[in-house]
């Protein structure tokens, strides 16, 4: 499973995102920020994972976008560290499907930006997602 999301202006994507990352039933290969400062909720995301221990899933930084929208966890994602060099989110998304052919399914909690970016990029490729949830 890959995730895209938008965490960081209201709890249910840190719900989900604890529910996945808890799973013995699903892999989690990789987690994508989306809309807004991504690279703010992609250092929110790089805490999360390392206050639960899973330090280990890849991160990816998707499309920045203009919000009006009050990101409310920003002073604490402040606080987090972002790898250098993080791919982009569709890229990501192509990446886990090429690598994984017909069982990759692509998780979207907010804004679907970084799939229609993978979907434009390359079709071919996109298409060898599982499903997009």
């Amino acid at each position: 499973m890959v995730v895209s999301t938008d965490i960081g202006d209201d709890i249910d994507d840190a719900f989900a995102l604890g529910l996945l990352l808890r799973s013995p039933q699903l892999q989690v290969l990789g987690i994508a920020s989306a809309w807004g400062d991504t690279t703010l909720r992609a250092q929110l995301l790089q805490r999360l994972l390392q206050q639960a221990g899973r330090s280990e899933i890849p991160l990816a930084v998707g499309a920045h976008t203009i919000s009006s929208i009050a990101f409310s966890q920003a002073r604490w994602a402040a606080k987090g560290q972002v790898p250098a060099a993080l791919p982009d989110a569709a890229a990501m998304i192509l990446q886990q499907a090429r690598q994984h052919p017909g069982e990759v399914t692509l998780l979207v909690l907010g804004p679907m930006t970084d799939a229609a970016l993978a979907q434009q990029r390359d079709p071919a490729g996109f298409a060898k997602l599982k499903r997009v949830v």
